[in-house]
């Protein structure tokens, strides 16, 4: 796992799972704006904010895995996308827990 390290932007970057988690997370709020539950190439690109070289290379990645199917430049996410979403914020909140408890146990010794 490489460092964080923030880039020009003052932003943390991202690794692999966090993008694709976004990814999915556009498509799913494109979906809602939609009455075909379907989801625009462009817009999901513009919404995740990465080079279009790695948004292909990552929306390959969720395709292969599952969590989105493309038709036709149209996006709609399946059921292992919405469970993956699900299962990542678990993730995020248990390691949020663990870092907050990490630093309360430092600031009393």
């Amino acid at each position: 796992m490489r460092p964080s390290w923030n880039n020009k932007l003052g932003r943390p970057r991202r690794e692999k799972k966090e993008i694709i988690a976004d990814l999915v997370r556009a498509v799913q709020s494109e979906q809602g704006n939609f009455t075909q539950r379907e989801a625009v190439l462009t817009r999901v690109y513009y919404k995740i904010r990465v080079p279009y070289t790695r948004f292909r290379k990552h929306l390959t990645a969720a395709v292969e895995e599952a969590l989105v199917r493309l038709v036709e430049n149209r996006l709609f996410i399946t059921h292992m996308g919405e469970e993956f979403l699900v299962n990542h914020d678990k993730v995020l909140a248990i390691v949020g827990r663990a870092k907050d408890d990490h630093t309360l146990l430092a600031a009393s010794l």
